[in-house]
């Protein structure tokens, strides 16, 4: 398998950064395309024969096209076992880490998308205060697994580049994670990470 990736996005911050973030943590390098959202481009034939639904962020590898960054990264963390991004079948922590990792995917960041549309692309400060409130029972949860943890799960995984990207953009409206100090500290951690150098950049 090739240890390059074409990735196509919109800007340095969307869902594609959770796979640049990955590729940085395999040792991958990546060869960026990015679709103009204004002219449509995402919407044209040529792009919708890479990614059918139109959205961002999908890639290209051996010829091979794969769409959602949730997919993508678990599907490049299968494919690179030694690095240990997962938890694989058989091993202890499987389930736990598939509950965590769907809960990031798809939970928090259907929770999550709200605030991006009411603090970024439709202003509305009601709007975006009762979506934060909405937000908020499932950043207590998170508060409370960090308690006297480093990761999510047993080692860093691809859970916690879904949730580090969440978070990120969280933070990004306006959310204060002041009232959760273990998820403050988790999130310091991520943003840490070599791997993440420079993908978080306003």
């Amino acid at each position: 398998m090739s240890e390059s990736i074409q990735l196509y996005s919109f800007v340095s911050f969307d869902r594609g950064s959770r796979v640049r973030w990955l590729a940085n943590e395999l040792g991958l390098s990546i060869e960026e395309h990015r679709l103009d959202a204004r002219a449509g481009e995402h919407r044209g034939a040529e792009y919708r024969k890479i990614n059918p639904t139109g959205l961002v962020p999908a890639i290209v590898q051996d010829g091979v096209t794969q769409f959602d960054s949730a997919a993508i990264c678990l599907h490049l963390a299968e494919t690179h076992r030694g690095a240990q991004l997962a938890l694989f079948e058989g091993e202890p922590g499987r389930a736990e880490f598939l509950s965590w990792y769907f809960f990031a995917a798809s939970t928090l960041d259907a929770a999550t998308y709200p605030l991006m549309v009411y603090k970024m692309f439709q202003p509305d400060p009601a709007m975006l205060e009762a979506s934060t409130q909405r937000l908020m029972p499932h950043l207590a949860t998170l508060d409370r697994r960090m308690l006297g943890r480093e990761w999510v799960c047993a080692r860093f995984t691809i859970v916690d580049i879904l949730l580090g990207h969440g978070l990120e953009l969280q933070q990004r409206c306006d959310v204060n994670f002041a009232e959760y100090p273990a998820l403050a500290a988790y999130h310091a951690r991520l943003k840490a990470r070599p791997a993440a150098a420079g993908l978080f950049a306003r």
